[in-house]
């Protein structure tokens, strides 16, 4: 009787295992990555502490048409003002061609330097916004394809007294004042990779797969 009850509590793991890399299947088959928007500059740090939001990433299209693309959500009542910088790393043959789908109002520029976070290679431009502007979101197109969202990541700003791959001014709309505004960036990834995902997935089946055995035995 207790074998039996292993064998099915085994079957059931073994179940339940599979299931989960199932699920986990469909996020593996884009490469993707989220971002928290959580560094300050002086003046940012002064308002409020973070996280001030996220800025998400993932490459859609593949071969020559692939892309990566990019949105910002902002938590709360901090909204983007009227910058956003980032980089981009050429990978081979993929390089950086420009940006499209960009949100209305904001235009592409190339290099800048950020309060706080010191140079970058490109930025888009927005509106001084009376009203809090919670999201934006773009597409990078490459030369040849894009190959990973990490050509975004990989480049982090240099001359600042801080280093990031994005950098933002942020605004807190709690209240009116053009006054309450610094500069934002991101040190951390929230979501998996799906390589990450992967192994986790054939370590699971793994396991299970040895417990089986045991069992047996």
């Amino acid at each position: 009787m207790k074998m039996k009850a292993m064998k099915v509590a085994s079957a059931g793991l073994i179940a339940g295992l599979f299931l989960a890399c199932v699920a986990f299947a469909p996020a593996a088959k884009a490469d993707a990555q989220t971002l928290t928007i959580n560094l300050c500059n002086s003046d940012l740090c002064g308002i409020a502490p973070g996280p001030y939001g996220t800025i998400a990433l993932s490459t859609s299209g593949s071969g020559a048409s692939e892309v990566v693309n990019v949105t910002v959500t902002m938590n709360g009542s901090f909204g983007l003002f009227d910058d956003f910088a980032f980089n981009f790393q050429n990978q081979g043959s993929s390089t950086f061609s420009g940006v499209t789908g960009v949100t209305s109002g904001w235009t592409f520029d190339t290099g800048e330097t950020e309060d706080g976070f010191g140079s970058f290679q490109y930025e888009l431009e927005g509106p001084n916004p009376s009203t809090q502007i919670s999201s934006l979101s773009f597409t990078v197109q490459c030369n040849n394809g894009c190959t990973s969202v990490t050509q975004l990541t990989s480049i982090l700003s240099s001359g600042g007294s801080g280093s990031t791959p994005f950098a933002l001014h942020i605004k807190d709309f709690a209240t009116s004042s053009d006054n309450n505004t610094g500069w934002g960036g991101t040190s951390s990834v929230v979501t998996p990779e799906p390589s990450s995902l992967i192994l986790l997935g054939t370590g699971l089946l793994g396991l299970g797969a040895g417990l089986r055995r045991r069992i047996k035995a």
